[in-house]
């Protein structure tokens, strides 16, 4: 038999805590309120790393998987790229230059 949905979140919410990933704020009559430690991009950049493990740190591998399971268009590729384009200069600090 499974544990009430309130235990089962407590639960949850107290191996985050414990993970430090959540704090408690304060309490309000019964019951706990919480606050996350980390933001949402720092959170979403740690799980990208650790997917990356999983594919022996290439991304490559992921890119591949999302095609064949086609969650992974031509114009995701696109949009992606006009991320790279805009990120890439900032990143080198140099810019883009030509070849020619």
């Amino acid at each position: 038999m499974r544990a009430p949905p309130t235990r089962r979140c407590r639960r949850r919410c107290t191996a985050l805590e414990a993970k430090k990933a959540l704090k408690r704020v304060r309490k309000v009559g019964n019951f706990h309120l919480f606050a996350a430690t980390v933001s949402q991009r720092s959170a979403q950049r740690r799980f990208i790393d650790d997917l990356l493990v999983l594919f022996g740190g290439k991304s490559q591998s992921v890119m591949a998987l999302l095609i064949e399971t086609g969650n992974l268009t031509l114009d995701d590729v696109k949009e992606a790229e006009k991320t790279f384009r805009a990120i890439a200069p900032r990143k080198s600090g140099t810019g883009t230059k030509s070849m020619s």
